[in-house]
């Protein structure tokens, strides 16, 4: 699998990884930590998005190509 489709499985996963993290430990921190989390929330989603987008301009070899 190309290197570059590697990088960005794995970092889309780590963005997933972070929002699960994140909603799961939401209901049980005080306020201000709830602001962090929020906060780490739009930079995961932010980032989700910006690898969906490269991947989106790729050539449609390197997604097809890439193993399950």
């Amino acid at each position: 699998m190309d290197q570059t489709v590697r990088e960005l499985r794995h970092d889309l996963r780590g963005s997933a990884n972070c929002l699960i993290l994140c909603c799961t430990a939401l209901p049980h921190c005080e306020e201000d930590e709830q602001v962090e989390f929020l906060d780490e929330m739009i930079r995961a989603t932010d980032k989700f998005i910006e690898i969906l987008d490269t991947l989106h301009t790729m050539p449609e070899h390197f997604i097809e190509d890439a193993p399950q």
